[in-house]
């Protein structure tokens, strides 16, 4: 049987603790006939740290499932914004890039509804965990739609 909780104590998502560890960050990819537009996250750790991604989503000017994938190696350019949210901590891993392809590139693992009206925020759990080296990125399901993606990771040592 479980113990009962200590009286006072607070359950919240292990990403509210990660908090002051957490990274944003945030692209736009424009659109271009007969592509797809992908926003990326690239580990470029030097540490052996993995990226925990804990929120994602894509906006897309039209309705559009919003298409997850990983695969090794940065295939995009760096462009994008990117900061922690606490203002006062140092930059960790994680390049934000753009890209547009005819084809897909990487190994679909799941996909979001665009245009979510419930906002951006923070999983309970990992939607991927990206090792060094490796790519996590989105695009829209349909080809010539514009895409911003915004993501929230934090970098674990080891995993």
């Amino acid at each position: 049987m479980a113990s009962p909780r200590p009286k006072g104590v607070v359950i919240r998502p292990v990403a509210d603790w990660l908090a002051p560890f957490m990274m944003g960050g945030r692209s736009f990819t424009a659109a271009l006939a007969a592509n797809v537009s992908y926003g990326e996250l690239f580990n470029n750790a030097t540490d052996g740290s993995y990226l925990w991604v804990y929120g994602a989503t894509g906006n897309t000017i039209s309705l559009n499932a919003i298409v997850l994938e990983s695969y090794k190696g940065q295939k995009g350019t760096p462009n994008g914004l990117i900061g922690m949210l606490q203002s006062d901590q140092p930059l960790g891993p994680g390049v934000i890039g753009t890209f547009t392809t005819p084809i897909c590139v990487g190994t679909e693992i799941g996909a979001i509804d665009s245009n979510s009206s419930q906002g951006f925020f923070p999983w309970a759990f990992p939607a991927a965990i990206i090792p060094p080296g490796y790519s996590f990125s989105m695009h829209p399901a349909n080809q010539n739609v514009a895409l911003e993606a915004a993501y929230w990771w934090t970098s674990i040592l080891g995993s």
